[in-house]
């Protein structure tokens, strides 16, 4: 199973997210010709950008918020808060919503445990908490203790727990820290037994875990962004980079790039047995190919991976392996999901040997442990596993 665990947090936040591209009078030239129709141009009139779409004009007055460190940018935002404010705070039942809400939420939360070495970890909230407690216990019914309470990180709440790993031997933990909301993660490593902290600080990770390979684990990075722009550049050139511990994360292995392809997202993880590094790159949210390095020796840059599936068509979650091959839930010509076994040394589709057939009800979820996989299936609204 598994040695990532989050328990949800329940939060009230409204974040903005803007793309820094406030570029303005410029023209891409779609292909040779010169038509309207075969050009994107924009231009300023009466100062609001116009944009013109092979011949359909598009209005973008509020562009100029892009900048999201400009002033009249903060300005604006200071603005529509009050506004907001002013607006909820004059709803005259709005307090009574308030107090009942907390009356209905205000009960103990516990999460299922997981065992990493003698011991049982799982998350607690006795209420209210704006984050949940990571608490430990010696038995399976035993009373937990505080092993990593989130709440401590900073007064005001604005740092959060953002992921949760355990080295392979579990005497280390890996855990993420996000700030006022961001995708940013800073990943710190602490000593289990002591609970001390390593001089181990990755920086600059988004949308990805810590992969525990060995002595160090593997992290999807970004560039750092130029000073102001760390909320607004865009996310392109994500790098798969190897930590080993005790070593700076200047020293880090480089094991993937996409240079022809920025916007790619990168992300991987180790299988349970060790035997596989495996690579997924996705261009959204939807679509993606499988690479897979095979983790013999020492680590060096660049190694070479072996292409499993090239195209973007659909969606694939490599969970297990069987042997040497791999067990993957892919929706590749079963809308509501299938298993299937992949021999890396035969990886057309035509080999894929069909392990659970395509059923009348969505495959969400696939797990192993006890040499067993367990399906949890959507029926009716509910999931449901076997």
């Amino acid at each position: 199973m598994s040695k990532n665990f989050l328990w949800p947090i329940l939060t009230f936040a409204v974040l903005t997210a803007c793309d820094n591209s406030s570029n303005t009078n410029k023209t891409n030239k779609v292909d040779n010709q010169t038509s309207e129709k075969d050009t994107i141009t924009e231009e300023m009139v009466n100062g609001v950008i116009v944009t013109n779409y092979y011949g359909t004009k598009v209005k973008d007055p509020y562009r100029w918020l892009e900048n999201d460190t400009a002033q009249n940018t903060k300005e604006w935002v200071t603005a529509q808060n009050q506004k907001t404010k002013g607006y909820l705070d004059a709803i005259p039942y709005r307090q009574a919503l308030k107090n009942r809400l907390e009356v209905i939420w205000n009960y103990p939360k516990y999460s299922a445990p997981g065992k990493h070495g003698n011991k049982y970890y799982y998350f607690g909230n006795t209420g209210l908490q704006a984050q949940s407690v990571l608490y430990v216990s010696n038995s399976i019914k035993g009373e937990g203790k505080v092993f990593l309470d989130p709440n401590s990180f900073s007064e005001d709440g604005t740092v959060s727990l953002s992921g949760l790993s355990f080295s392979d031997d579990d005497k280390y933990l890996a855990y993420g820290v996000a700030s006022a909301g961001s995708d940013w993660v800073e990943w710190r490593v602490m000593e289990v037994e002591t609970k001390k902290l390593l001089n181990d600080h990755i920086k600059w990770t988004k949308f990805g875990g810590a992969s525990w390979y060995k002595d160090g684990f593997f992290y999807t990075k970004f560039p750092e962004p130029k000073e102001g722009e760390e909320y607004s550049a865009k996310n392109t050139n994500g790098q798969i980079l190897y930590h080993k511990l005790g070593t700076k994360q200047t020293d880090d292995v480089l094991i993937w790039e996409d240079l022809k392809n920025p916007s790619y997202y990168n992300f991987g993880r180790v299988t349970e047995d060790g035997q596989y590094f495996v690579l997924t790159q996705s261009k959204g949210t939807h679509g993606e190919n499988l690479k897979v390095l095979r983790l013999e020796g020492d680590l060096t840059k660049m190694p070479a991976f072996v292409d499993v599936i090239t195209d973007f068509d659909n969606d694939h979650s490599v969970f297990s392996t069987k042997g040497a091959n791999l067990l993957v839930k892919t929706n590749r010509n079963a809308p509501d999901y299938k298993v299937v076994e992949i021999d890396l040394n035969n990886v057309a589709e035509e080999n894929w040997k069909e392990i659970i057939p395509e059923s009348e009800n969505t495959l969400t979820n696939v797990e192993t442990g006890g040499g067993r996989m367990f399906l949890t299936y959507l029926i009716n609204a509910s999931e449901r596993v076997y």
